[in-house]
């Protein structure tokens, strides 16, 4: 008995791993990203001019592998600050995991 409620509990945590980490990663959106790239990811179109504030959801920014966004969120560019020093890996792994949900 007490097997089959730990196998179900797994499953479970399993099934919720990544809208968890999505759900996770949007408090850090929250307060880290969207005051350029807007609650919904969209950047200039939220924005309303162009900034150079890439939509998040876009084809683009999606297809970029996990390597390539982590970079991008701790090392910056040439218009986003670094988040290295501010963010934890799992927080950047989170955010990454919100950034994909935001497409959906």
């Amino acid at each position: 008995m007490n097997y089959c409620f730990a196998l179900v509990v797994g499953v479970a945590l399993l099934a919720a791993g990544p809208a968890r980490a999505a759900d996770d990663g949007a408090a850090t959106f929250n307060s880290t990203c969207a005051g350029c790239h807007g609650e919904d990811g969209a950047g200039d179109t939220v924005v309303g001019k162009a900034t150079g504030v890439p939509d998040l959801r876009s084809s683009q920014v999606q297809g970029a592998p996990d390597s390539r966004l982590a970079d991008v969120i701790e090392n910056g560019t040439s218009r986003m600050p670094a988040f290295k020093s501010s963010l934890t890996d799992d927080q950047v792994k989170t955010l990454i995991a919100h950034v994909r949900a935001l497409a959906r």
